[in-house]
């Protein structure tokens, strides 16, 4: 795979068929994944609509109810310890991940 510029790659030698696609997400999105069908040689997949992996909803709180240290960044790991979601808790301390 070759990335040709900003957000556009290039891929050769896949033969036609069915395939699942992950992709960088838009903003809290890091992960989007989408079922395609390879046709032809030369297809965009320009207009692939993926829908994220997963979400996560997670609220924290201080033993005994004391207050929270600000600010506070929750994040989400993937099985080799890589960072999929990242993002800092709301005045609430709430966040919603999306994957």
């Amino acid at each position: 795979m070759q990335q040709i510029s900003q957000g556009v790659f290039e891929m050769s030698g896949i033969p036609a068929g069915r395939y699942s696609v992950r992709m960088p997400g838009n903003g809290s999105e890091q992960i989007a994944h989408a079922e395609v069908e390879l046709k032809q040689n030369g297809q965009d997949l320009d207009e692939l609509r993926g829908e994220p992996a997963g979400r996560v909803k997670l609220s924290v709180k201080m033993p005994k109810e004391g207050p929270l240290p600000r600010p506070i960044n929750v994040g989400l790991q993937n099985d080799q310890h890589r960072m999929v979601a990242y993002n800092q808790l709301d005045a609430n301390a709430k966040q919603r991940l999306t994957i």
